[in-house]
């Protein structure tokens, strides 16, 4: 299991699908997913679809990287992990190679370590938005 002490700060980036089952919203069900440096955990980027079991647009990952470059001062990380839980060959892979950066699709249990105290406050979050 992966864990942020095995990285350098903006060394390696990780995309993930926040949470397993849609996001229930007023205007309907949203997979939310994230960009994350694994070091700091800190979230650089989010997307969401509003169609459970797609991702998101190339046009709207090229906007998250870039953001997300912006923040990390245009320095790009030598990898990005993506769970594997997402389909391959999807945006998030395409727009980081055209960026010239390695991806390596991981099992989602390598990153639970990682991901899972923001999957646990997201969920906090929303139940106590909620009243739950």
């Amino acid at each position: 299991m992966l864990t942020p002490n095995q990285f350098a700060v903006n060394e390696v980036w990780i995309i993930a699908k926040l949470i397993d089952c849609p996001m229930v919203v007023q205007e309907g069900p949203y997979d939310v997913f994230v960009l994350m440096d694994a070091a700091s955990t800190y979230v650089i980027g989010r997307s969401l679809t509003a169609k459970s079991g797609t991702v998101p647009s190339v046009s709207d990952v090229e906007t998250g990287f870039r953001i997300a470059l912006e923040l990390a001062h245009q320095r790009r990380p030598a990898k990005v992990l993506i769970d594997g839980s997402i389909a391959a060959g999807n945006s998030f892979e395409q727009v980081a190679r055209q960026k010239g950066i390695h991806t390596e699709r991981v099992e989602p249990t390598e990153l639970a370590t990682i991901l899972q105290p923001l999957r646990d406050s997201f969920v906090r979050y929303f139940q106590g938005s909620m009243g739950v």
